[in-house]
């Protein structure tokens, strides 16, 4: 073998080793930066009153509010749709289906409506100006 061939494939090897520890040691600092700054945005919405997203329970008003606006009528229609198939129709049973479906419609959207306007409202804290030392900031005009 000549000496050239050696050498590149000297460098190969040790760059071939050495880049899977440069990309897990800034893999890992991305990560704990990313980490940091998931915390200072949460202590600041502690700070502000505020709630981030994945705070948000699961089942939430306005999903719930939703499921009620849709499963309830599909659920009411369904069983009338299957018992006219089989027993013939009547109209009782159609009234009867429409009126839930439509309650049902009505109190899921207003139950998002209000999950939503509640979530809308501004916290106290951003409503009062905040206490600030007279001494806090240095004004080298106020001096002479």
């Amino acid at each position: 073998m000549d000496i050239p061939g050696i050498v590149l494939g000297y460098i190969a090897v040790v760059g071939g080793l050495s880049i899977a520890p440069i990309a897990i040691f800034v893999g890992c600092r991305h990560e704990q930066r990313k980490r940091e700054l998931e915390h200072m945005e949460r202590m600041r919405a502690l700070e502000l009153g505020r709630r981030l997203p994945q705070d948000e329970s699961w089942l939430s008003p306005s999903k719930i509010g939703a499921l009620i606006a849709i499963i309830v009528p599909v659920a009411a229609f369904v069983p009338a749709w299957l018992t006219s198939q089989f027993a013939g129709y009547h109209e009782a049973t159609w009234i009867a289906t429409a009126m839930v479906g439509t309650a049902a419609v009505i109190s899921g959207s207003v139950l998002v409506a209000s999950s939503h306007k509640q979530d809308a409202t501004p916290s106290e804290s951003l409503t009062t100006k905040p206490y600030v030392e007279e001494d806090a900031y240095d004004v080298v005009s106020s001096r002479g």
